[in-house]
């Protein structure tokens, strides 16, 4: 954004169009749109909750954030990387949390976790 020289009233819409793509290959590759739902409120819930379109948005407000976030950090003296890091590590540790929880009968599941894994590992 720093070479194009954009105005901030055009940054902040940029990121939710470049997400769309994402997006949509997620949804047409049948993407799951639905949360397991903590131990602690499975009586109130159910064990799954579907969340449909809601879901869609939310995670084109999370990439939005987070690119946010990272460009902010950038003008810190070159901190972003340190955010980078810290979300990397972050992601490893969901996965091997996930691994541990899913049984074996999930095998599905558990390729998913280590795919993460092996592509989270190069960027820390």
């Amino acid at each position: 954004d720093d070479v194009l020289d954009l105005r901030w009233r055009h940054k902040v819409p940029l990121p939710f169009l470049a997400t769309l793509p994402l997006l949509l290959v997620y949804h047409v590759t049948g993407g799951q749109t639905g949360v397991a739902v903590p131990n602690q409120f499975k009586f109130i819930l159910g064990d799954y909750v579907e969340l449909s379109l809601l879901f869609y948005v939310f995670l084109d407000i999370l990439a939005v954030f987070c690119t946010h976030a990272i460009n902010i950090y950038a003008g810190v003296n070159g901190l972003e990387v340190g955010q980078s890091v810290v979300i990397g590590f972050s992601v490893l540790a969901l996965n091997i949390v996930q691994l541990s929880r899913i049984p074996e009968a999930r095998e599905e599941y558990r390729q998913q976790h280590m795919q993460s894994m092996v592509l989270i590992v190069p960027f820390l």
